[in-house]
């Protein structure tokens, strides 16, 4: 697909290519990309300490980590609707907070139960 849309680009250009590889673009492009590494491997990491250290079978640890992406489904509507009403740079750096504050949160509770 990214052959295709560099073919098309050239054919009948759009400044695609240029737009996305724009400073601020490309920075934005970053951040989330390193959002969800961050959170994938949270994912991964969770899912063998719920069935290896705490003893889970993998349909319960499967539930437990139904708290993340449940969540973030039924507020997906409203993560949408607010960068239309305030500066989404405030957003993504409150949004990039929360993250850090609950990973945070989870390393010092792994900490405090295993003493």
């Amino acid at each position: 697909m990214f052959v295709f849309m560099l073919y098309m680009e050239r054919r009948k250009p759009l400044n695609l290519v240029e737009q996305i590889f724009e400073k601020s673009t490309f920075l934005a492009y970053l951040v989330a990309l390193l959002n969800y590494i961050a959170t994938y491997a949270l994912t991964i990491l969770y899912s063998n300490y719920l069935q290896l250290g705490a003893g889970f079978t993998p349909w319960e640890a499967g539930l437990i980590l139904l708290a993340q992406p449940i969540p973030q489904v039924l507020l997906s509507p409203l993560a949408g609707y607010l960068p239309d009403k305030w500066d989404p740079g405030i957003l993504v750096v409150v949004g990039m907070g929360l993250i850090t504050l609950g990973i945070g949160v989870s390393i010092m509770s792994y900490k405090w139960l295993n003493f």
